[in-house]
């Protein structure tokens, strides 16, 4: 899955494909959560906060399915 930076100092790259929202945080996790519409991650990116962002909106709706290593560069 493609992901790109985010101003974040939580968060290092966010990506979405088909309901998937997959997370790279700065201390290397990786997680995907499912379920995720795409208004949602627009809404995450687009966000003054994105990590306050997925604490009150993506972590209490939608559950953290996998993590996984992180697999596409990011997109600058």
């Amino acid at each position: 899955m493609d992901r790109s930076a985010v101003t974040s100092t939580n968060i290092k790259t966010c990506g979405w494909h088909d309901n998937v929202l997959e997370l790279e945080f700065r201390n290397g996790a990786c997680y995907r959560y499912h379920g995720v519409p795409m208004n949602q991650y627009l809404e995450l990116t687009e966000s003054k906060s994105p990590g306050s962002y997925l604490r009150s909106v993506i972590i209490p709706n939608y559950k953290a399915r996998a993590k996984v290593q992180a697999q596409t560069p990011i997109k600058e």
